[in-house]
């Protein structure tokens, strides 16, 4: 039945004759291209389905029954949205009114709702709670993964840096013929194997004193070397 209705149709958005899914909601024939686009508008603003599909219900075949391409744009029309931005068309409150009473009348529900104002019906959605709070989860997911990786890298850093501090440590132990056992350095080092990223300053500043008062000192003893 789609199928025989889409052969006297064209895309509603392109006018492309190679149709390949409906817009249940706002009872509209598209080609694939256009279906494409509508499936980042989200389902509230366009629930795209194939022609060719198994799960055709009573409620979505009324929609396309009810509903067509010159229907919706005549709708449109009085707003004067038809040369708009699919997206500008498809998320106003204009077309928003037509999907609500499109499918009261699909359901066969009364629908008393009054219809939108031309300026107030050439306004954009604003986006749902239930959008909203996916957007949240979404940058929230981001935001985790983003921090996931730092603290990988991070951590990554940090024990570098302590394993690169430990070497040197040993080394200038080795070479002064002294030890090493202080707890500031130990728990500089700890620290900066867990990740924290603020305590190569503090590394690098100690090791560089450290090493400057081992060149000094070995200088010293040359000196005292070349004066016997």
């Amino acid at each position: 039945m789609m199928l025989q209705a889409a052969s006297k149709s064209v895309c509603c958005d392109c006018d492309c004759p190679q149709l390949t899914h409906v817009s249940l909601n706002n009872g509209v024939f598209l080609c694939e291209n256009c279906a494409e686009i509508h499936r980042d508008f989200g389902e509230q603003c366009s629930a795209i389905k194939p022609l060719v599909s198994d799960d055709w219900d009573d409620t979505s075949f009324l929609c396309m029954r009810f509903g067509s391409n010159s229907k919706f744009q005549n709708f449109l029309s009085a707003y004067s949205l038809t040369n708009e931005t699919p997206l500008k068309r498809y998320k106003s409150c204009a077309a928003q009114y037509y999907r609500k009473r499109l499918e009261a009348i699909a359901k066969g529900v009364p629908f008393n709702e009054t219809a939108p104002g031309v300026e107030e019906g050439r306004e954009m959605l604003e986006a749902s709670t239930e959008q909203q709070m996916y957007d949240e989860e979404e940058k929230k997911a981001a935001l985790d993964t983003t921090a996931g990786k730092l603290g990988i890298q991070a951590a990554k850093a940090g024990t570098f840096l302590y394993d690169k501090g430990k070497v040197a440590v040993d080394f200038i132990a080795d070479k002064g013929g002294f030890i090493i056992e202080n707890p500031t350095v130990q728990s500089v080092a700890q620290t900066a194997k867990r990740g924290v990223l603020k305590v190569t300053d503090i590394i690098g500043a100690f090791f560089g004193n450290f090493a400057s008062g081992f060149k000094n000192e070995r200088r010293r003893e040359e000196a005292g070397s070349d004066s016997i």
